[in-house]
Formats: structure tokens, sequence, C-alpha cells
């Protein structure tokens, strides 16, 4: 509870497992600050282990709410994180939302930080925040990621919010939270995001084929093949990292991610990924 507001935690996690996210640490570091933490699970996963995982993390957690929604990204795609947050925000008790994705990960060093964040938030009255930096690591490297998950006043907003943009586009609108059309609250927090960091090749070309197919639809492009969205996004990533990777040394990752990171190396995807051509 920050200044006599109790604050939620929500996080969507699905194929957990099978897309190797580091979901168990990202909730964990997040529990010190949360009085509740909801997390959605799909409804219809992958049978790779992540629910009893799970499961297993609310046994030793109380302050853990498994709920189930529906995650369709195939049938609804973009949509389909509009649809299950706005389920997620109901079930949320707290004064206060926090929404984050499950690959993001809170540094133990910014716990105070955010608490004054959040502090200020309430204070201040306003009635949405987002999250203003991202790190993106890679093996050995990392590269700022943009990303707006939203921060949420649920007292000012009501039980209700709508996570679908308005137009036909479907995507969720927690994107648009650092833009001028609605005037947030910056968080000036650093969520260290751990997407592809332990992705074999089949699991990346699955996720850059699935969302791939997903961003043709919202810019209205003929569909490709899966080897010219993992080629172009391959591309696209080296340049990136080439242009703003820099060293991260291993302790100043977040202490409950070093050990998972120690062992990883460039060749890890089964090639030399920042050699790609």
């Amino acid at each position: 509870m920050i200044n006599q507001q109790v604050i939620s935690g929500l996080v969507l996690v699905s194929d957990g497992e099978f897309g190797c996210y580091p979901y168990l640490e990202s909730l964990k570091s997040f529990l010190p600050i949360v009085d509740e933490l909801v997390v959605l699970i799909n409804r219809y996963p992958k049978k790779d282990g992540t629910i009893e995982k799970l499961q297993e993390l609310q046994k030793q957690n109380k302050k853990i709410r498994l709920v189930p929604v529906v995650f369709d990204i195939e049938k609804y795609h973009w949509a389909a994180y509009g649809i299950a947050r706005g389920w997620g925000y109901q079930a949320c008790k707290g004064d206060v939302v926090l929404m984050f994705d499950c690959d993001g990960v809170l540094h133990e060093k910014e716990e105070v930080l955010l608490r004054n964040n959040i502090g200020h938030f309430i204070n201040e009255g306003w009635a949405t925040g987002y999250w203003e930096k991202h790190r993106l690591y890679k093996p050995e490297l990392y590269y700022p990621q943009h990303k707006h998950s939203g921060i949420y006043s649920k007292k000012l907003l009501g039980d209700r919010l709508d996570f679908l943009r308005d137009d036909e586009k479907g995507a969720p609108n927690f994107d648009r939270l650092a833009q001028k059309e609605q005037h947030s609250y910056k968080f000036s927090v650093t969520l260290f995001g751990y997407e592809h960091v332990w992705d074999t090749e089949e699991v990346l070309r699955y996720k850059v084929n699935r969302y791939g197919v997903m961003l043709d639809t919202i810019h209205r492009k003929s569909l490709r093949t899966s080897d010219e969205y993992f080629n172009e996004y391959m591309k696209e990533l080296v340049v990136k990292v080439n242009k703003d990777g820099k060293h991260m040394p291993l302790e100043k990752h977040t202490k409950i991610m070093q050990e998972k990171v120690r062992n990883v190396t460039e060749e890890h995807f089964g090639f030399n990924f920042f050699d790609y051509k």
C-alpha cells in the first residue's frame, strides 16, 4: 500500500516456457511493490508447463491471483491483447494498476524510485501513466526498446477501461500514453526486457512470423513468407544493436536474472546472431 492506496500488478503470461520468457523472474521482481499481482493466463495454452509453474509460485506467494482469459492472437491479432487486458483490469482490486510485460524485469535498485513515482502519481491526481524507459537485452549487449505499458488510477478511471483503439487496427491503446493525445505521468523507472535472449532459432522464427502477419494486417501489406519476415526482422535488429548496443556487464543485470544470463553467448541461437547478414 502506498499513500493509503492499494497497488495492483497486471501481467499477461501465455506460453511462457515455449516462448522462452523469464516470466517467473518478471513476476518476482514486482512482488515487493504490489499488494496483489493479477496474472492473466490463457484458457487455451500450449502444454508447455507454464500453468503448472505459475500455480506453484501462487502457492508460495498469496499476492498472486491467476485469472484465466481467452487470448487467441491468431484469430484476434493485436486486439487479443486489448481484450485480455480489459478483463484483467476489471479483475484488479487495487486503486492503482501497474501493467507490464512478462519479459519485463524491475531492477531491485529501482524499487525505491518506483515507490516514489507511484506516490507522486497518486498525490498529484494523475489518471494514467507510462513507463519511460526500457532496455532490451541481448547476449552481452543491450539497446533501448520503447514499450508503453500503462499505469492507471482505477480510483479515478473507474472499473472499466477500453484497451482497444477506436480505429480499425485493433491494437491496444497503451502504446499511445506517451503521445500528445493523452496527457500522462512519466514514470522515470527503467524496466529491463529479456524477450529474445533464450530463443532458439525455431522459437524466434515462430514469434517473428506471427507478429509479422499481424503487422501486415495493420499496414495492409500483402502477406509474405516466413523467411521474408525473419530476414527483415534480423536485418533491422542488427542495425539497432550495431547503432545503439552497449556492453552490459553481468553485475549490472538485476540480481534475479544474473544466474540466468551467465552462460548466454552470441551463438545461443545456433548461429552468430550479431553477424547475421
